[in-house]
């Protein structure tokens, strides 16, 4: 299972998930009420450039995300 494992990081913090996984599950794994927020829209998420991504986002080894107010 080990291939399967990538890494991303929210917030510069490294995050372990698996392959498939979406924007989503890497705000779960950070933090549950981030996540939530961003779901209500009160937060956004943004890609290393500055580019604002969906939560059901395709991730991939060594994305970078970066949660904003809105």
């Amino acid at each position: 299972m080990e291939g399967n494992r990538i890494i991303v990081f929210v917030d510069d913090r490294e995050l372990p998930l698996y392959r498939g996984m979406e924007v989503k599950h890497a705000l779960i794994a950070y933090d549950m009420n981030i996540y939530q927020e961003a779901m209500e829209g009160k937060l956004k998420v943004v890609d290393e450039w500055g580019n604002e991504v969906g939560l059901s986002g395709a991730i991939s080894e060594g994305n970078r995300f970066y949660i904003k107010g809105r």
